[in-house]
């Protein structure tokens, strides 16, 4: 890069630095069209118009597929591709083939292997995306997030075998820190008059775990039970869903921002005699709080249909159909009657048609499902 493009590019670092996109843009339109078209500013300009909602999804992703093509070594347009791909959902046909060849140059990219597994995953690759994802195990960059992920998308595979499962379980498990107990406060049991019932979870919002949540928190409170939720939804995923269970709980407790010990000594310290996890080894895993034992009783309910294989967990929720009784599980089984869970009925008001199948003379099928399932 010569003196003029080295010196161009330095104007740039001060509005990068205070994050002004919008002078970013114009400065990067005010240059000529050779300057424009290098690949620093094709990815800077992505930036940019993403930030500045100038652009289409399909015309940012353009711009970050041609700084790469132009110049392989510039990762930070390969990790734009990726990165605006999975928010968008919108994948080009290069994005593999661009990191599978970044990935033979370099020989190992962790932030490459993890977007390769999301990227198989979204696009209904599971076994692909379980081979990405192990890749990413016992590396110095391990998250919490990678273990739980390649532990609960491996439900998805044809290929699944229960004994991998659990090794799967267990290898992550060991990693956990147990932590000492003169860090931990003790159990806090009065005779309460009515039992603490609390449930932990990282989906208080408009999902699909509050659907099933909603008519039991209902019928406990009905039933003279104290229902205490234990939020771990980030505060830009709350919503208007939020709020309505606010109201629904005898109390609400904001713990997305505190560590596992500042979790674990919340719960205790609240007088919880029963805590349900919602989570399970889904988004927002934190298998730590109940590891180091949060409540005298801890269950497993909806957010995991799969042992969690922790010795801590002395429940889980099932009905003579969800779970197959001859898989070996750590928890011992509640099982329900008739079935595991109860769904709030269906608000919205729903047109009904005639049948298309008396159209079309044949029947269609559908799922609601996410592709990945």
């Amino acid at each position: 890069m010569n003196n003029s493009a080295n010196q161009t590019i330095s104007q740039f670092i001060p509005l990068l630095k205070n994050q002004n996109f919008e002078k970013i843009e114009k400065l990067i339109l005010s240059l000529s069209q050779k300057e424009q078209e290098t690949p620093f500013f094709l990815n800077l300009l992505g930036v940019a118009k993403i930030q500045n909602n100038t652009a289409s999804t399909e015309q940012a992703l353009n711009l970050f597929e041609e700084a790469f093509k132009k110049d392989n070594s510039l990762t930070d347009a390969l990790y734009n591709l990726c990165s605006f791909s999975l928010k968008t959902l919108k994948f080009k046909s290069s994005i593999l083939f661009f990191l599978n060849e970044h990935l033979e140059k370099v020989k190992f990219d962790f932030k490459a292997i993890t977007f390769l597994a999301r990227i198989h995953f979204e696009l209904g690759n599971i076994d692909d995306s379980i081979k990405f994802y192990k890749k990413t195990i016992g590396k110095k960059e391990t998250t919490n997030t990678h273990w739980s992920n390649t532990i609960f998308i491996s439900n998805y595979s044809s290929c699944y075998i229960h004994k991998d499962y659990e090794k799967l379980c267990n290898d992550y498990l060991i990693t956990l820190k147990k932590i000492k107990k003169t860090e931990l406060v003790d159990f806090k049991f009065k005779k309460n008059k009515k039992k603490r019932i609390a449930f932990y979870s990282t989906n208080l919002n408009q999902h699909s775990v509050t659907n099933f949540l909603i008519d039991t928190i209902k019928q406990f409170n009905k039933s003279g039970y104290e229902t205490i939720a234990f939020n771990g939804t980030k505060l830009d995923s709350q919503d208007k869903q939020t709020n309505e269970l606010k109201k629904l709980f005898s109390e609400w407790v904001d713990v997305q921002d505190l560590n596992d010990l500042q979790v674990i000594n919340k719960i205790r310290n609240n007088r919880i005699n029963i805590l349900f996890d919602l989570v399970g080894y889904t988004y927002g895993s934190r298998m730590n709080i109940f590891k180091n034992r949060s409540a005298p009783i801890q269950i497993s309910w909806i957010g995991n249909t799969n042992t969690t294989c922790l010795d801590q967990m002395d429940y889980i929720i099932t009905d003579p159909y969800v779970i197959d009784s001859n898989q070996t599980f750590i928890e011992k089984f509640l099982k329900m009657p008739n079935i595991w869970s109860c769904h709030t009925l269906i608000k919205e008001k729903i047109d009904i048609v005639d049948l298309p199948a008396i159209k079309n003379n044949h029947i269609t099928f559908g799922s609601f499902n996410t592709f990945s399932k």
